[in-house]
């Protein structure tokens, strides 16, 4: 038997959120267990605090924050239509729109990367 963790955002030191960037995609994916845990509304809450830090850390244009914005979409479709689909369903959905905007956002920061490196070659 497994033990099961239930976090809440309101467990989670506000200060503690404002020092690391890799506070982000780790709400993120506690999101994503709370959802596949059944939990919409708990997820709901820490998509929106991984919302909140993503604007307060990058600003409204950047792929934290469209992540955040696009689990937070998925998650209210499925909460009211929730008679409508399957568990399964609901859960393949949200891990690829995952899959999907996190390699987007790896494609982004390679790009910066290389052009980074093109920058200093040419210095």
């Amino acid at each position: 038997s497994h033990a099961s963790v239930v976090v809440s955002p309101a467990d989670l030191d506000a200060s503690m959120l404002e020092v690391h960037p890799i506070v982000i995609p780790l709400l993120h994916n506690i999101g994503q267990l709370q959802y596949r845990r059944g939990d919409i509304r708990l997820a709901m809450e820490t998509y929106s605090l991984a919302l909140r830090h993503a604007r307060r850390m990058y600003g409204g244009r950047h792929p934290h924050v469209a992540s955040a914005l696009n689990c937070l979409g998925v998650l209210h479709y499925h909460d009211a239509n929730s008679s409508d689909e399957s568990e399964d369903a609901k859960t393949s959905e949200v891990v690829a729109t995952t899959t999907s905007v996190n390699k987007d956002s790896s494609s982004i920061s390679n790009s910066d990367d290389n052009k980074n490196q093109q920058q200093q070659q040419q210095q």
